[in-house]
């Protein structure tokens, strides 16, 4: 009777502690950030990731999944992400390429980090005056977040990877996805 007793209370334990790491790995819904890297040298291919993150799942209020549109938390938008009419007018203050909203360079690269796991990376938007031409993902401002669309050139056989279930499965999970 002592050795049922001791195996039931045993089968109770390992089950307890089983059901424990269940809640605990189910528990988890994921996370999303997304990086700024810039070249380790002038026009290097190789990029140095920065230790904070742009944003995190925490920044976004919504992602519609159609249009690529992540719209941010108001508190993470900057005052104005436009710049004024009057530095428009002058040469000397036209931003090139990169994100007025997270403050980055025309040659700087985000990526895109689901569950510690790289998905993809790709530019920022560049302007008019500059003389690079980002193809593949391009992340590009907007007054409530960030498009991020995919340029294309005939003759480069280039995947977009901007749909990928992983970052779908993540956002889901938050409840922020606009289908």
């Amino acid at each position: 009777m002592r050795k049922i007793f001791i195996l039931s209370f045993g089968l109770v334990i390992l089950l307890l502690i089983g059901c424990d790491k269940i809640v605990e790995t189910t528990g988890d819904l994921g996370s999303l950030e997304i990086y700024n890297a810039v070249e380790k040298e002038a026009f290097s291919d190789e990029y140095v990731l920065d230790s904070v993150p742009l944003m995190t799942i925490d920044d976004i209020e919504s992602y519609d999944w159609n249009k690529n549109f992540i719209k941010l938390k108001p508190s993470v938008l900057p005052e104005s992400n436009v710049e004024d009419t009057e530095k428009q007018k002058t040469s000397q203050n036209i931003k090139i390429g990169g994100s007025r909203i997270f403050d980055t360079n025309s040659r700087d690269q985000f990526m895109i980090i689901v569950n510690d796991e790289l998905i993809y990376s790709g530019y920022y938007n560049q302007s008019f005056y500059s003389s690079f031409f980002p193809v593949g993902s391009v992340m590009v401002d907007s007054e409530e977040g960030v498009y991020i669309n995919f340029v294309s050139v005939e003759g480069l056989d280039l995947e977009d990877l901007r749909n990928d279930e992983r970052i779908y499965d993540v956002l889901k999970a938050y409840d922020l996805l606009v289908e």
